[in-house]
């Protein structure tokens, strides 16, 4: 369709701004995570940091494949775009990774943490945030302000339901059905000789 052109030639813009924002409108409509992926390998960070959510709220393993290689992004806000992706898709361990980065040494890092709070907005987060908004850096005193004011405007109350896989069964090629071997001795006393019975 036409109206794809304009994304299509944005995408070719010598603005970083204008590249970015159309990755993200051309991903997120067509749920490419493998243009996502592409995306992945460019030196602009917000070019990354847009592809990353653009895919926000998507579980397929290509998905979150790239939620993975975000997490290991070497710039704190792409990281964190990561681990919102991670944790909408279902992986409880991502909330517990954005609460240890809340105590890194690092401005950037504890910033970036509050801001993905607040893209989450569970209820968990609050006590964390509350502990940033005294956070000796100004810059991360704002971010978590502004995420826990986000939070408590639109608390979610239920965490994204987890994937579960399905009940592993023990290996049975033939799938016959296994009874119990019937019991065919029992002793007499607690010393006595054993008995059989047929």
């Amino acid at each position: 369709p036409r109206i794809w052109m304009i994304p299509v030639q944005l995408l070719r813009s010598e603005n970083p701004g204008f590249r970015s924002r159309a990755a993200f409108l051309i991903i997120r409509s067509t749920k490419n995570a493998r243009m996502a992926q592409r995306r992945m390998d460019e030196a602009d960070v917000e070019m990354r940091e847009m592809a990353v959510q653009a895919l926000w709220g998507l579980k397929t393993q290509q998905s979150i494949d790239v939620f993975r290689i975000a997490e290991r992004d070497r710039e704190p806000r792409v990281s964190a775009c990561g681990l919102v992706g991670l944790y909408l898709a279902g992986y409880p361990s991502a909330i517990a990774e954005l609460f240890h980065r809340t105590e890194s040494d690092h401005p950037g890092v504890r910033s970036s943490s509050a801001w993905a709070m607040g893209q989450i907005r569970d209820v968990r987060c609050e006590a964390p945030l509350r502990t940033l908004c005294v956070d000796r850096d100004p810059d991360v005193r704002q971010t978590a302000a502004t995420a826990l004011a986000t939070l408590l405007a639109n608390p979610r109350t239920e965490a994204p339901e987890l994937e579960r896989l399905p009940e592993r069964r023990p290996f049975n090629p033939l799938n016959l059905t296994v009874r119990p071997a019937p019991k065919r001795w029992r002793p007499l006393g607690p010393a006595g000789p054993v008995v059989w019975r047929q």
